[in-house]
């Protein structure tokens, strides 16, 4: 009889005990690490990069078929949110922005104006703010698809880990989405996006070439436009006054114009000195 009370006591609460009713299996779901957008012929075109975790997973007895790192998605639509739901209708399996790593913003689609993609990169709640931003002037689909060397997932490229690179050579620091949306925002201030692009011809083994994705310049951005595109040769002072910059060579020249030395600096600090000569401001670089 005890036992029964007891019984009767407990049922009850298995009515109250929270289970995993809307758990989703991760295998069950596609993961976008980067996303492309584009505007063409007044149209959106979103590309989403999907990985195969696969790849990523150590492979034993050495041969097998190889398989690709990634597949990327294409939606087309009038707005940037109707552009991914023309992504989703075609989709296999739930998609899940929650690792989204990078986002790359397209020459056309910086002419065009940003805010749409923004707002909508921002308000949307899976969406982290420590995202990578990025803008190119090459193909998205392309771009996406550039595995990196020695490697068959994109989560070993520049694009997925700009600061591995940037720590052995800091030329062109990358932004991330939330520092890049305080700037655009403060009137005082044009984002700095730095623009990659797909390098063909540097790296080889004996049989053929492999493609590369390479930071080569940054936008400058006006408002939430394209104003100026300036490339890496022209940005050379741009690391001495970056408080961020880890590594990076000084060439001495000769009075001929030739290199004679060249001085690796490293966590240089810069000091801006404002003067006055014949009336005019003038400001010279000092580093420590």
């Amino acid at each position: 009889m005890m036992k029964m009370k007891s019984f009767l006591l407990c049922f009850p609460l298995i009515f109250f005990i929270t289970g995993c009713w809307n758990m989703r299996e991760l295998e069950h779901m596609f993961y976008i690490h980067s996303v492309g957008v584009d505007f063409v012929n007044n149209k959106y075109v979103v590309y989403a990069q999907i990985l195969n975790f696969s790849t990523l997973a150590k492979k034993e007895g050495g041969g097998g078929k190889n398989e690709p790192g990634a597949w990327v998605g294409q939606g087309i639509g009038s707005t940037v949110d109707s552009a991914i739901q023309n992504l989703y209708s075609s989709s296999q399996r739930r998609i899940y922005w929650g690792h989204l790593n990078s986002v790359l913003l397209s020459k056309s689609v910086l002419e065009h104006g940003i805010d749409d993609v923004i707002d909508l990169v921002t308000r949307y709640n899976e969406i982290r703010f420590n995202v990578w931003v990025f803008a190119t002037g090459s193909p998205l689909k392309k771009l996406l698809l550039t595995s990196p060397l020695l490697e068959e997932s994109p989560v070993y490229s520049q694009l997925s880990d700009p600061y591995d690179v940037y720590e052995q050579s800091s030329y062109i620091p990358s932004i991330r989405l939330n520092k890049f949306v305080s700037m655009l925002r403060e009137p005082g201030q044009s984002p700095l996006i730095p623009t990659i692009h797909i390098k063909k011809g540097q790296w080889a083994d004996s049989s053929k070439n492999y493609p590369s994705i390479e930071i080569d310049g940054v936008e400058v951005l006006k408002k939430d436009q394209r104003a100026q595109w300036f490339p890496k040769k022209k940005l050379q002072g741009l690391r001495w006054l970056n408080k961020y910059t880890s590594r990076t060579p000084c060439i001495v020249y000769s009075p001929k114009n030739k290199p004679v030395a060249v001085l690796m600096m490293e966590n240089p600090k810069p000091k801006i000195v404002p003067e006055i000569r014949n009336g005019k401001v003038f400001f010279l670089k000092r580093l420590k």
